[in-house]
Formats: structure tokens, sequence, C-alpha cells
């Protein structure tokens, strides 16, 4: 084989490599399936205004029981500026946090030291090194997620140590029972003097603050509410504002500091294109009529050919009161629907017990990064099959 013949078969499986890397965003059903479950779910809301109060996120049968998350980096032997924010899913494999967990107000990398230098200034996002994501940690519930890829959404020129910017994660399945809605363009109304609830990691303190929003200035990209409180390193966080009884996320925190007087959330209506275009997290204009679309393909009933000989000798078959025959297991039932996985293509299985289940909101396990994904599997598999071929 020439060098040339070579250098195609090369290319071919880097590109099929990237592809298995690249296609993870949400399909057009999947999206459909978030759409139509989302919000369901209300975080505790224990505040009566702007003062926050603990939701004891770090008691394990709380934090199994709601959708908030949070990222963290091992310390070590780094120079992480900070190191850890709040985070909540936006859907089964997508989650939300802020920047400061990967970077420093001096736009470094935190985990290295390294300039933070690769932010484009024409499409305004940076995707975050491998390096760097298997060094982070995503907790939910009391058990460590993996980290595939993250996209920083915004490259701030100016107050970036105050406000750093929107990091969005992909993960492996997150199995989650319930996850928040997010705001878009068509559903949203920001009204003046709207309650909404604000969370946040504090120190070590997961905390709940009940404000209003504010919305006497033109700037749409953040949504601003008060009172203003104060605590810097909260970022991460949601916004939460019920919209027509569904728990829908507005807002990432991106905190404010003594210059202000009120806090800064970036507003996820803004963020919505980008979101859609990394995710496949999209906003559809009639989900209901999509849905109705979507449940004309399914596929008609059909009966095994075993059936069909009894079906044609049974006369009246509309009017007949007798018990109708069980269908072969093997038949079609598309009356009920069935919510999508994302990835394994059964449904998720339910939670561990506590005694089987490692705590890793407290401890690191080196097998979190040791062990295989299972994308890494795939492309080692076509690899092996190209290999095959060319032999």
């Amino acid at each position: 084989m020439n060098n040339n013949r070579k250098f195609q078969w090369i290319f071919l499986i880097f590109v099929i490599s990237q592809c298995v890397v690249i296609c993870q965003k949400l399909n057009e059903t999947e999206n459909l399936m978030r759409l139509k479950d989302c919000g369901n779910e209300f975080l505790p809301q224990p505040s009566q205004n702007e003062n926050g109060v603990n939701i004891d996120y770090f008691n394990v049968t709380v934090r199994k029981s709601f959708w908030l998350s949070w990222a963290t980096q091992p310390n070590g032997s780094t120079v992480l500026h900070f190191k850890q924010s709040a985070a909540f899913p936006i859907s089964n494999r997508h989650m939300f946090t802020s920047s400061q967990v990967v970077l420093t107000a001096n736009k470094t990398w935190a985990l290295d030291g390294l300039p933070f230098e690769n932010c484009n200034k024409t499409i305004d996002y940076a995707d975050v090194p491998d390096h760097i994501l298997k060094n982070l940690v995503v907790s939910f519930g009391g058990r460590r997620v993996e980290v595939l890829r993250g996209r920083i959404l915004v490259c701030r020129k100016d107050n970036f140590d105050t406000m750093y910017t929107p990091l969005l994660l992909e993960t492996k399945p997150l199995n989650l029972p319930n996850i928040p809605c997010l705001a878009d363009d068509d559903s949203i109304e920001f009204k003046q003097d709207a309650e909404v609830h604000a969370y946040g990691l504090e120190g070590l303190i997961m905390t709940h603050r009940r404000v209003k929003i504010d919305t006497s200035t033109d700037d749409k990209t953040w949504v601003h509410t008060f009172p203003r409180y104060k605590y810097a390193d909260s970022r991460g966080g949601p916004l939460v504002l019920d919209v027509s009884g569904k728990a829908t996320v507005i807002g990432l925190n991106a905190a404010g500091s003594d210059e202000y007087t009120e806090n800064y959330y970036y507003n996820m209506v803004v963020l919505q294109d980008k979101i859609c275009e990394y995710s496949g997290v999209c906003f559809v204009k009639n989900v209901t009529e999509a849905l109705a679309k979507l449940s004309a393909t399914v596929a008609p009933v059909t009966k095994p050919p075993e059936d069909v000989g009894h079906l044609q000798n049974t006369p009246n078959r509309a009017g007949n009161n007798e018990t109708p025959e069980r269908q072969s297991p093997d038949a079609h039932e598309p009356k009920e629907w069935k919510r999508p996985t994302y990835s394994e293509g059964v449904e998720p299985e339910e939670s561990e017990s506590d005694d089987d289940e490692e705590d890793t909101d407290i401890l690191l396990s080196k097998d979190f990064f040791s062990l295989g994904t299972r994308l890494g599997q795939l492309e080692l598999s076509l690899v092996f099959l190209v290999v095959v071929i060319l032999l």
C-alpha cells in the first residue's frame, strides 16, 4: 500500500473518531421528550428573602432527592483560584456551571496555570482541553459523573474576574428522574418584581435565596435581581422561575461585588442558540404539535402471522364482547409513550442503596480517572476494524 493510501486511511480513522465524539448532542426525539417532561420538580425554597438559607445539600438523603449539583477540581498541587461551583442539568447528559471551576481570575487554566488564549473572538466560545476535563469532578446525588466535553460559551473582555463565564459540560448519562426546563424567548416574559429563586454553593453550604427580577435595565445579556446579596464565589447556580407550574432556569449565577447595586445572572434566553448548537437542547416553537407529528411516525400495530387466521375467522371483531386474545410479546404497542433513553437504550435503573453507592461528594476515587469511557471503547473498535481491513 502506497503512502498516499495509508494517509487516506489515517485521515478516515480520524474523521470517524471525531464524529463519534462530536455527535453526542440530543437528537430531535430526545429534545422533545426533554421538553415534554422537564420542570416537574422544584428545589427546596426555605428562604423568605434575600438572606441565604442552607438547603442541607450535603446530607446524603437530601442531595439524592433533587437535581441540583456541583463541580470541583482536586486541589493537589494545582494553583486553583476557585475550587468548586454549583451546577445544574439541562438534559440527561448536559450540565451548566461557571468557568470559575476551570479558570482563574487572571485568565489562566486553574489546573496548570497556562494562559487561557484559545477563546475565539469571532464565534465567542472556547472548548475546554481534555486534560482539564479529566481532572474535573462533577457530582450528582453523591455519585461522580464522568465529563466528556466542555465549552465556555462567552469570551468576556471585561470584568472577567467578577463575572467569569458560563461553562456547558457534556457528561455520561445522568439517569435523572427530573430536570428543570430552560428559558427560551417564546415562553419567558420577564416581569418587574417577579419572584425567583437563587441557588449557589457558598463555601461548603448550598443556599437558597428568594429575590425579585429587576427589568429596569436595557442590557438583555443579564437577568438582574434585587435586593442585592453578596457572596462572590457562589457562581454557577441556577436562577429558577415558576413558568406555568414548571421549574424553569432563566439565569446562571455570575455573582456580584460591592460596586453593583443588584445581582447579575447570565440570561439563558440570550444563550439559547449557542446551547442548542452545542448540546441539542433546543427551543421548539410548538411542542404539542411537534409531539403529535412524532407520534404519527410510530409504526402501526401488526399481528404475528399465527394470529391472522384467528382474526379472520372471528366475526364482528369490533363488537365482540369476549376478552381479546393477548398479543405476542413481539407485537408493537405504540399507544403508550415511552421516554427514550439518551445513550444506553434502556430506561434508567433505580438508584442503588446507600450501602452499595459510594459517597463521592467527599472522597475522590482514583477509578474516576482511570476507567475508560464508552466513547473510547467505540473508537478503539473502529480503529481495530480499519486495521483488519488494511491487513
